[in-house]
């Protein structure tokens, strides 16, 4: 969205950062698992059959060849089967350490050695060795056959085999989520079963789109009966040369589209068009009610930029919804992009509790918003009556998080839009502005980062950046990358917004500001240990494009800094004066003129004025004229799901629509009647600027699996 407790307490927070999703193995040491304050815990990958740990603690090393791990207990995540051992370290809050067979053979990270700053559960697969073979017999036959189980991150994977006479029909046979609970479904493991006298099989794996996973062209072989186990070894997203590993592409904003729409989109079009990505809406949990309209509307978009916390569900779907949609984009070549809102949490008296306010003569009251999970949350305004939670008086409280109200930053209106003071600290249009000068909030603000990258995103979009500040920016991405090891994963990207115009002397062009996010946040940012490759990989969004870049008469930072688009969520609101485009940009909901507004498209793919790296293309939904701009997803439509129970009418509703539909074309406006979901990336003129602007040749309707006339 566009912005111009007790320490014992604390301590909970790492109980709500979910175990993150193995996508593949690691180069180094790897954070698996934020801390549970248990300590240190590695895993390690290896062929040897009796590692040993060398380590110190920073008190001195171990005497070598150290200490012997453990085979990992961890059947789900590590198995021991598959070559993983442990080592635990209860007291330890910051570890150097290598590897070592016992008899002289070391693994040390290329002699960089490895090195870990922070509690937490970590994995690293050996570079000295090479670990167990990837099919493996953990229970020998009972009897009843051979049985396969395949862990994955596809949701719908199928088995193509030979028995020993012929190889099945392509794509093979659709394997079932598994119902053993060694290998639980809930973290990716399907079976398939071979009854007896079955004892042999050579096979492979697909995703049923054309997406195989072949053991590296060796294939998987069982050689008897029994348990086998396989761990994809395709977890990798696939992408042509020219997008550079993820540092080069064109990112579609899917805005308003739900999860399992997403997938669709990703298998059906998004890899084949050659788009790099996708960015969705931010998917921590947010504002939900289905019985207190806002002005009328049930649920309007912008309530997703009110975080109730950092737990990923979402009205767009809930985690276990999210990380299938992720894999399914990856596996089809398509990487995906968080939005990430961590500058404030709800707007004050949008909480759990009633409220009440004066107007003229009357006492206005509305009663308790809820969330996508339930989360219960609490703000002082406009509020009555005693905390449900706490018992106490109403106070800033977002226990799911934890965030206290010492986590806030005092109530200040902000009306300034070149005082520093005002832009980092104040309440924007009332939203609870978190302080993040404290150490506490920048922590758990890049562990909300770690999880995003743990769960499959390849990297996001920092909302309001502008109001979170250079100094706590280059803090949180220091923390950040301290927590990946030491570094950003290698296809990593993110945007900040910074909406800029008169201001742009204070916030870009005068390095000697105080608050300037161009030359002064990359200062942060090398302060806080990042690399100069990492800081190439953490861009500016440019408000200044297309009409006014570069904003301070020539490029302070390389134009390969800055990601670009034509029309964004936030300008498409009646009165928004977010960005200044001119006659130079189209806002296709606004001007309702599909050839001008493909035009800008194209164009925004063909210049060649600049070395942009990163562009996105808003696809997005038409609104009302009556003011109903909520998605249409369903939990704006006031004909399905209100509850009139608390006396309120819901008079200005956004009616479902299915996002996702086969085949279709692109600019799906419909002579732009509310509530049509656009698809301007399915385009063919978008898409053939695009492909030509990464390397790639032009395609026809039909190489796209565009069916419908367009």
């Amino acid at each position: 969205m566009s912005r111009t407790a007790s320490s014992g307490s604390r301590l909970a927070i790492s109980t709500l950062l979910a175990a993150l999703l193995l996508v593949g193995v690691a180069n180094a040491q790897t954070l698996f698992k934020a801390s549970d304050g248990t300590g240190m815990h590695v895993f390690y990958r290896t062929g040897w059959t009796a590692p040993f740990i060398h380590y110190t603690t920073g008190s001195g090393w171990t005497t070598s060849p150290g200490y012997t791990m453990t085979a990992s207990n961890d059947s789900t995540n590590f198995p021991a089967a598959l070559g993983w051992f442990r080592y635990d370290l209860p007291a330890a809050t910051s570890l150097e350490f290598v590897f070592n067979n016992g008899n002289g053979v070391w693994d040390n990270n290329a002699n960089a050695n490895y090195k870990i700053s922070v509690a937490g559960t970590w994995q690293l697969t050996s570079t000295a060795s090479t670990p167990p073979s990837t099919t493996v017999l953990t229970a020998a036959s009972d009897g009843t056959g051979l049985h396969v189980y395949f862990q994955t991150g596809w949701t719908a994977p199928y088995i193509h085999y030979n028995t020993g006479s012929a190889w099945t029909t392509s794509p093979g046979k659709l394997m079932a989520a598994s119902s053993d609970s060694t290998y639980p479904a809930s973290v990716g493991w399907f079976q398939y079963d071979f009854a007896a006298p079955q004892a042999s099989l050579t096979f492979v794996f697909n995703n049923g789109n054309g997406v195989w996973d072949n053991n590296n062209n060796a294939n998987y072989v069982a050689s008897s009966a029994g348990k086998w186990i396989v761990m994809s070894t395709n977890n990798a997203v696939t992408q042509p040369s020219g997008m550079k590993g993820g540092q080069k592409g064109a990112i579609v904003d899917l805005f308003g589209w739900p999860y399992d729409d997403i997938a669709q989109e990703c298998s059906d079009f998004l890899g084949k068009a050659g788009y790099m990505g996708v960015k969705i809406n931010p998917p921590q949990e947010s504002v939900l009610t289905d019985a207190w309209p806002q002005s009328g509307q049930r649920n309007p978009w912008y309530f997703v930029y009110q975080p109730v916390s950092y737990r990923l569900y979402s009205r767009l779907g809930t985690r276990a919804q999210l990380r299938a949609m992720i894999q399914t984009c990856r596996s089809n070549g398509v990487r995906v992009y968080a939005d990430a809102v961590v500058n404030h949490m709800t707007g004050g008296g949008n909480d759990i509790l009633s409220h009440r306010y004066a107007s003229g003569s009357s006492c206005v009251t509305w009663g308790a918003k809820s969330s996508a999970k339930q989360s219960p949350y609490y703000t002082h305004s406009y509020t009555y009556g005693a905390n449900d939670y706490t018992g106490a008086r109403p106070a800033l409280e977002y226990p799911a998080v934890p965030f206290g109200p010492t986590d806030f930053h005092c109530e200040r209106t902000l009306n300034s839009w070149t005082d520093p003071l005002q832009l980092e600290t104040g309440w924007l249009v009332g939203l609870t502005d978190l302080n993040t000068e404290k150490t506490y909030v920048r922590e758990r603000i890049a562990q909300y980062f770690v999880d995003l990258l743990g769960i499959g995103f390849s990297g996001l979009r920092l909302d309001a950046l502008k109001h979170i500040g250079p100094v706590d920016a280059g803090a949180i991405y220091g923390l950040l990358s301290k927590y990946m090891g030491g570094s950003l994963p290698a296809d990593f990207i993110s945007w900040g917004e910074v909406i800029m115009g008169g201001e742009a002397s204070l916030l870009a062009c005068d390095s000697s500001s105080g608050y300037n996010f161009y030359t002064g946040l990359d200062a942060e940012y090398a302060a806080n240990g990042i690399s100069a490759t990492d800081i190439a990989k953490l861009k500016i969004w440019s408000s200044d494009y297309p009409k006014e870049f570069p904003i301070c008469g020539s490029w302070i930072l390389p134009s390969s800094r800055f990601v670009i688009q034509n029309d964004d969520h936030d300008q498409q609101n009646d009165g928004s004066s977010s960005r200044d485009m001119g006659d130079s940009g189209s806002v296709l909901i606004k001007d309702k003129d599909v050839a001008k507004h493909r035009s800008f498209e194209v164009s925004l793919f063909s210049r060649t004025d600049a070395d942009w790296q990163i562009k996105v293309v808003l696809s997005s939904y038409t609104f009302f004229s009556n003011g109903a701009a909520g998605f249409p997803d369903g939990y704006s439509d006031c004909s399905s799901g209100f509850d009139s129970s608390q006396g309120q009418s819901c008079t200005i509703s956004m009616p479902y629509e299915k996002a996702f539909v086969a085949g279709s074309c692109g600019y799906t406006v419909e002579s732009f009647a509310g509530g049509k979901y656009t698809r301007v990336h399915r385009d063919l003129s978008i898409v053939n600027a695009m492909r030509s602007w990464v390397g790639l040749s032009s395609v026809s309707l039909a190489d796209i699996g565009i069916t419908k006339s367009c």
